[in-house]
């Protein structure tokens, strides 16, 4: 089985977004403050498909976000991240890895360009899915997404085996 990690930006009281987060409003009031480090760091914004940055490839924030990127195999995220991303990430998506978004709502697969491919599943832990999701990720290992609660609830579950904190620098 697949290690599953999660390595979230998080301010030092523990918030990863501002109130009202939604779509139109990513991270909500003032939460991209909290991930405003990220912004010029090179990796991240190839990844966006932005030129520049200031990060040399040698830097700390550069080599903690180029190791994630590396580390992830796919990606698992809850609905309101992926609805939050759906309107506001490039083509091709940062991810370049199949993506899992836990939802109630079936929808067909989503093909981006990059080797993205949004797959929605609807289905509880012990369905033909999600075993078919964990077969897929099995060679490696997937990245949680950001969402506090379903972080949470990943690891009360022991589905998040890897908790990353302060791999980056503080302003």
């Amino acid at each position: 089985m697949s290690t599953v990690f999660a390595s979230p930006g998080m301010t030092l009281d523990g918030f990863v977004a501002g109130p009202n987060a939604r779509p139109g409003n990513p991270l909500g009031d003032g939460g991209l403050r909290i991930h405003e480090w990220v912004e010029d760091v090179e990796t991240w914004r190839e990844r966006q498909s932005v030129t520049g940055g200031t990060g040399t490839g040698g830097d700390q924030d550069d080599g903690v976000v180029r190791e994630t990127f590396e580390r992830a195999g796919a990606y698992v995220m809850g609905r309101r991240m992926f609805a939050e991303g759906e309107v506001g990430w490039p083509d091709p998506p940062p991810f370049r890895a199949p993506v899992f978004v836990l939802t109630h709502t079936p929808r067909e697969p989503w093909v981006r360009q990059g080797g993205t491919t949004f797959h929605f599943v609807t289905e509880g832990p012990g369905s033909p899915k999600v075993t078919h999701v964990r077969y897929r990720i099995t060679s490696s290992e997937a990245r949680a997404g950001q969402g506090k609660a379903r972080q949470g609830k990943a690891r009360q579950g022991k589905a998040i085996h890897d908790h990353e904190h302060g791999k980056g620098t503080a302003a």
